[in-house]
């Protein structure tokens, strides 16, 4: 999945960050659900 965010323009750090928080706060989450998800996240804090 942090490919999938690196692959869209986000930094690598950034795509970590958003990745962790999303699989923790949404445990056994699908992965199109998880990437929506930080995208959503992403797209807030620019």
């Amino acid at each position: 999945m942090v490919e999938a965010l690196v692959g869209l323009g986000f930094a690598a750090k950034q795509a970590e960050e958003a990745t962790d928080k999303v699989l923790a706060a949404e445990d056994g989450a699908t992965t199109s659900s998880a990437l929506r998800a930080a995208l959503s996240l992403l797209g807030k804090k620019t």
